[in-house]
């Protein structure tokens, strides 16, 4: 196959020009391969005719000066793989490239000149923290003041270690808030990565009778660690996967395999909020308080009527604050093979996407994704393997099909751990760049 010149200059990131140049190269019979020409510089049309046991490929590339190919591009035989230009193309969203950075990788791992490198370089447009489920634990303020009675991990890294990594990478980032924590509380965080040194604006006293003083209280902290200027944190999620919460802690209506540390499983108090707890509509309200310009995510799933109902219940309560809605999938709960993987991303995305119906024009957000959801269930260690890279280089087609505009793949780096490891895990790895 042939491929003009102007057309790779189009695929600018590294990240994507190799998953996709990957699957092609897996797919395609022969390739007829030439020098790359400066982007604007026409080249000649090209045919090319593979040995004959392959059958026949025909090759035509006839565009003018600096554009795309605007024939088809076919090929003949058993194996035969067909890619037409001549549709005019698909608006991207760059967004769609977004990334995972979880907390535990740690303030120094934030700070690596190699780690901060690998992740410009992988082709990543947008990076959430802190979590995972990690979120919903993560207390943003006594973590970034290392306050080891309150911030769990005390070697986590800090919202400031997440500022400093956004502004190394020059890239816009995506923050989870804990739906265990109050309105004030995410206010607070807001304040912090957008707010302006000397912004009196009053946050108030949460429900717990904590006063949060003004956007100058957390701005000034963000300044203290060697940040003056704000990030301008554009996109913010309430909670993390809240309907699989525990039922130890989120009450009856919670699975009994749950795994989120939260308060309900419930999706209208998830949204109206309970006495003692702030759902996502308080939140949302004293977020917005601070920074009218950012958008606000609620947790979704993508069968509206599963998980006790819980999208048909937030999205029913949220109404018109719903400013997007978050999905989370996996193509598998254990290790699939090879031919399994390949096929599962036009097999799944369609099905998942169906939840755009429901929504109106409110936009999905796929924040979480990747080959297999469970890592004690990947004992193959297929996450590892070439197939992972098939499997989400589809699912980033797919997801461009569907006109998604957000996702951030689990996870840009995340580490493994031996199978000896208590409790068991399998040792598989998420990590892009690792």
């Amino acid at each position: 196959v042939a491929v003009h010149s102007a057309a790779v200059a189009e695929v600018k990131t590294v990240w994507r020009s190799a998953l996709v140049v990957g699957l092609a190269a897996a797919l395609v019979v022969s390739c007829s391969s030439e020098p790359q020409l400066p982007a604007g510089v026409a080249r000649s049309p090209v045919a090319t005719t593979s040995p004959a046991s392959t059958g026949e490929v025909a090759a035509t590339t006839t565009a003018p000066t600096g554009g795309p190919p605007t024939s088809t591009v076919a090929m003949t035989g058993d194996d035969a793989v067909v890619i037409d230009f001549s549709d005019g193309g698909h608006t991207i969203d760059e967004r769609v490239f977004g990334v995972n950075v979880p907390a535990w990788l740690g303030s120094d791992r934030f700070a690596d000149p190699a780690f901060i490198a690998r992740a410009a370089e992988s082709g990543a447009t947008l990076i959430r923290m802190p979590g995972g489920s990690w979120s919903n634990g993560y207390r943003w303020d006594a973590c970034e003041l290392r306050d080891d009675s309150r911030c769990y991990w005390p070697w986590a890294a800090r919202p400031s270690d997440f500022v400093g990594l956004l502004e190394a990478t020059g890239l816009p980032g995506l923050w989870t808030v804990s739906i265990n924590e109050t309105a004030q509380s995410a206010a607070g965080a807001v304040a912090f990565f957008n707010g302006q040194v000397g912004d009196q604006t009053v946050i108030g006293v949460d429900r717990d009778g904590v006063d949060w003083g003004t956007v100058d209280r957390w701005a000034s902290l963000r300044a203290a660690g060697g940040h003056p200027e704000p990030v301008g944190i554009g996109l913010w999620e309430v909670g993390n996967e809240v309907y699989g919460g525990r039922p130890d802690s989120g009450g009856d209506e919670c699975a009994p395999f749950g795994w989120e540390e939260v308060w309900t499983c419930d999706g209208r108090e998830y949204v109206q909020g309970v006495d003692g707890h702030d759902g996502y509509l308080a939140i949302r309200s004293a977020m917005l308080a601070v920074d009218p310009t950012i958008e606000v995510g609620a947790v979704g799933v993508s069968d509206p009527a599963s998980w006790s109902g819980w999208g048909d219940e937030v999205i029913e309560e949220s109404g018109d604050a719903l400013d997007f809605y978050v999905v989370h999938t996996y193509g598998f709960n254990s290790s699939p093979d090879g031919d399994e993987a390949v096929a599962r991303p036009t097999e799944l995305w369609p099905d998942v996407l169906a939840i755009t119906d429901h929504l109106g024009d409110t936009p999905v957000a796929i924040t979480e994704y990747n080959l297999v959801a469970m890592e004690s269930g990947d004992t193959e260690l297929t996450m590892t393997k070439a197939m992972n890279a098939f499997f989400m280089a589809d699912s980033l087609g797919q997801l461009v099909e569907h006109d998604v505009p957000i996702a951030a793949m689990w996870t840009l780096a995340s580490g493994s751990c031996a199978p000896d490891c208590e409790p068991p895990w399998s040792g598989t790895d998420y990590g892009l760049v690792r």
